[in-house]
C-alpha cells in the first residue's frame, strides 16, 4: 500500500517518509502539486498527505483536482500545513473534499496515530472518502481567493514586523558598535594621561626627594628642603586625586546613569568651605554670587567631582599668591529649555584660543591637568549639560579664565 507525501522541504518529507514507513506502508515523495499528480496518474495510492504553500501548484489545487477526478474516489487526503493553519483554512481544506487538516508540528506518536485511524475508519466503514463540498467553480474560486488573499496580508504584515525588527536590531548594533569604540577610544585616552601624569608626579617626588636629602645637612637651605616636602605631599595629594578620577571614569563608563533633583549651591558652598580650611599655600578669594538660594538642577553625586575639578585647576594654574575666584549663579533658556548657568571666573594663568577645547580631552603640555577636565566633560554630558571656556576679559586669554556650565533646571 502507497502513501503520497507532498511538500516542498526536503527535511519535512525525510521526517514524513520515516513516519509513514513505520506503519508499514510504501512511501512516495512529490515537492509541489503538479508533481504529485502526475505520481499519482502512474500508481496506485491509498493516501496523500501534502502541505499546502507550495510552488507551481499548492496544497488546494492539488486537492481540487483529486477531488475532481473519479479515479480518485477512493484516494484519502489529508492536509499537513504550518502556514495555513486558520479555522477559515480548515473549513477551505474540508470544503474542497479533504478528509483532515492537521497543523504541524505533531509529535510522531501522535502524527502515526491519527493516520492509523483515518485509514481504520476507512477500512472498517467502507465509507467513500470526503467529497468535494461545493461544487460551483465560482464560489470555489471566490474561497480560495480569499484564503489566499488573507495568506498574502498575513505574510506582508510579517515582513512588515520582521523589517522593522530588523532595523531595530541594526539600528541596536549599530548604537551598540559606536557606543564600544567610543569607550575603547576613551579607554585608550585615559590610559596615555594616567601613564603621563603618573610618570610626572612619580619625577616630582623622585627631584624633591633627591633635593631633600641634599640640603638635609645645610642649616641654611632649611627653607628650601621644607618647600620641597611640600612639593611631595602636594605630588601625592595630585596622585590620589588622579586615581578617584580613573575610578569615577570607569564608574561612568560602566554603570547605568541615574539623574535626581539636587540643589548645586549648598554644594559649592562646601567645597568652597573645605578649600579655605585646607592649607594650600596660597590665598583663597573665592565669592559666590547668586540671586535665589533654589538653584536645582537634574545631576548626581558626581556633581560634587565637577566642582572640585574646575576648583583644582583654577587654583593649580594660578601663579598669583592670592588666587581669586568669583561664583556667579544665573538662569538662562535656550530653546525652550531652562538652564542653571555656573561661572568660574579666575585669575590664572588662562588657556590660549588653541587649547580651549582641547583641555577636555588630551593634554601633554606643561600645563596639563591630567583627567581632571576630562572627567568634567564626561559628567557633564550625562546631564545633558554643555562646558566650555572663555576668557574673563574678552581676548585676552593672559588675564584668567571664564568656565561656564550649563546644568538642566528642575524646578
Amino acid at each position: 500500500m502507497k502513501v503520497l507525501v507532498v511538500d516542498d522541504k526536503k527535511e519535512n518529507l525525510y521526517l514524513l517518509e520515516r513516519m509513514i514507513k513505520k506503519i508499514g506502508y510504501e512511501v512516495v515523495v512529490a515537492d509541489n502539486g503538479k508533481q504529485a499528480l502526475e505520481k499519482l496518474n502512474g500508481a496506485d495510492f491509498k493516501m496523500v498527505i501534502s502541505d499546502i504553500l507550495m510552488p507551481v501548484m499548492d496544497g488546494f489545487q492539488l486537492c481540487r483536482a483529486v477531488r475532481s477526478d473519479e479515479k480518485f474516489n477512493d484516494l484519502l487526503f489529508v492536509f499537513y500545513t504550518a502556514t495555513y493553519v486558520e479555522k477559515e483554512d480548515k473549513e477551505f481544506a474540508l470544503k474542497l473534499g479533504a478528509d483532515k487538516f492537521l497543523r504541524k508540528p505533531l509529535e510522531p506518536e501522535k502524527f502515526i496515530r491519527i493516520i492509523k485511524e483515518i485509514i481504520l475508519k476507512k477500512e472498517l466503514s467502507q465509507t467513500k472518502p470526503s467529497k468535494i463540498v461545493v461544487k460551483e467553480e465560482k464560489e470555489l474560486l471566490k474561497l480560495y481567493s480569499e484564503r489566499l488573499i488573507h495568506k498574502l496580508e498575513k505574510k506582508l504584515l510579517d515582513l512588515e514586523k520582521e523589517i522593522i525588527e530588523r532595523k531595530r536590531v541594526e539600528d541596536a548594533l549599530k548604537k551598540s558598535e559606536k557606543q564600544y569604540y567610543e569607550a575603547f577610544r576613551r579607554a585608550e585616552c585615559y590610559k596615555d594621561l594616567f601613564a603621563h601624569d603618573i610618570n610626572n608626579i612619580l619625577q616630582n617626588i623622585l627631584i624633591a626627594t633627591q633635593l631633600c636629602q641634599f640640603l638635609s645637612d645645610n642649616p641654611e637651605q632649611q627653607q628650601i628642603a621644607a618647600e620641597s616636602r611640600e612639593k611631595i605631599i602636594q605630588q601625592v595629594r595630585r596622585g590620589a586625586n588622579l586615581t578617584s578620577n580613573v575610578r569615577k571614569l570607569s564608574q561612568l563608563e560602566m554603570n547605568e546613569i541615574n539623574l535626581e533633583k539636587r540643589n548645586l549651591l549648598p554644594i559649592l558652598e562646601n567645597i568652597v568651605s573645605n578649600y579655605r580650611k585646607s592649607d594650600i599655600d596660597k590665598e583663597l578669594d573665592i565669592k559666590i554670587e547668586f540671586s535665589d538660594e533654589n538653584c536645582n538642577v537634574l545631576a548626581n553625586e558626581f556633581l560634587e567631582d565637577v566642582f572640585r575639578n574646575i576648583f583644582e585647576n583654577n587654583i593649580t594654574h594660578n601663579e598669583n599668591q592670592i588666587v581669586r575666584i568669583k561664583i556667579k549663579i544665573s538662569r538662562e533658556q535656550i530653546e525652550n529649555k531652562r538652564y542653571i548657568r555656573t561661572e568660574f571666573n579666575d585669575n590664572g594663568i588662562g588657556i590660549e584660543d588653541s587649547r580651549k577645547k582641547e583641555i577636555f580631552r588630551r593634554q601633554y603640555s606643561k600645563f596639563s591637568i591630567g583627567l581632571g577636565l576630562s572627567l568634567v566633560q564626561r559628567i557633564i554630558d550625562t546631564f545633558n549639560g554643555k562646558i566650555w571656556v572663555e576668557d574673563r576679559v574678552p581676548n585676552d586669554y593672559k588675564k584668567g579664565s571664564k568656565f561656564i556650565l550649563l546644568i538642566p533646571e528642575v524646578i
